[in-house]
């Protein structure tokens, strides 16, 4: 938290009424509050939160990442929050969670399947502020610009491709204000290692399909690509049967063609 509610209250009334709060520090906080000051005017404008069309949205972050991210909604049980998954531009892809008052704060704040978190539509959030930094944040409480959001506790972080660098998605844990959002905290860092380990090995591409390049991606996109076929999946890769074999076990690959989860166990 950025000093108290009523300190960050104080620097946000000075900002919408023209008067820079230089003694407040936080600058992209602030630079945040400045743009959602000429796009959406006052703080207590935002009534609702808008929905996009589904045509809008684009489900490849979600196909990517909702196998861990379903898994480790499971840890979410009797914490109270809830956890969102958004595209790079902030639209909500899905949302998870294993408490009921979970689901009733996710819709008070309207965050549901196509609502619009964009900083130009519903002022400064979580999401919005991970996409312009670029990195992990905490939005809470008066830190939002628009009081509809004054109740609501969220940490973020924004999921690189590990091939471009670029964001790929945004994940979020959301919860009704308390003191327990430095542990939502590092609970959003452990979800990070885990979606970090599950995504690079699907993303990431050797520069040519040799086994020195990486064998166990080159073994694994062989089989994909001879749909399990032994035969084939040797004479792509130069390899006797015997090291097809001991490779897939080496690497756990379970069944010939399969390709099953990467990553860190969970």
């Amino acid at each position: 938290m950025r000093g108290s509610q009523s300190t960050v209250q104080r620097a946000k009334d000075e900002l919408v009424a023209g008067t820079d709060p230089g003694w407040f520090g936080h600058p992209d906080l602030v630079d945040s509050w400045r743009r959602c000051v000429s796009q959406l005017g006052h703080p207590g404008e935002l009534r609702s939160i808008p929905t996009v069309p589904e045509s809008w949205l684009d489900d490849a972050p979600l196909e990517l990442l909702r196998e861990p991210l379903e898994v480790l909604t499971g840890s979410l049980e009797g914490s109270g929050a809830a956890l969102l998954l958004t595209d790079s531009r902030g639209l909500v892809l899905e949302r998870w969670f294993e408490d009921s008052a979970a689901g009733v704060h996710l819709d008070s704040v309207g965050s549901r399947r196509g609502a619009d978190l964009r900083e130009s539509t519903v002022g400064t959030n979580a999401v919005s502020l991970a996409v312009t930094t670029e990195r992990s944040v905490q939005v809470s409480g008066s830190e939002h610009f628009s009081q509809f959001f004054d109740h609501s506790a969220c940490v973020a972080d924004p999921i690189p491709d590990p091939v471009s660098g670029e964001t790929l998605a945004v994940i979020t844990l959301t919860a009704p204000v308390n003191p327990r959002i430095t542990f939502m905290r590092r609970w959003l860092a452990t979800m990070r290692v885990h979606v970090s380990g599950h995504l690079a090995p699907r993303l990431s591409r050797p520069s040519s399909l040799r086994v020195e390049d990486s064998e166990e991606w080159a073994l694994r996109q062989a089989l994909s690509e001879t749909q399990g076929d032994i035969a084939r999946t040797c004479e792509l890769l130069g390899l006797s049967r015997a090291t097809v074999y001991r490779r897939t076990r080496r690497y756990r690959i379970s069944a010939i063609g399969e390709v099953p989860y990467w990553g860190v166990s969970i």
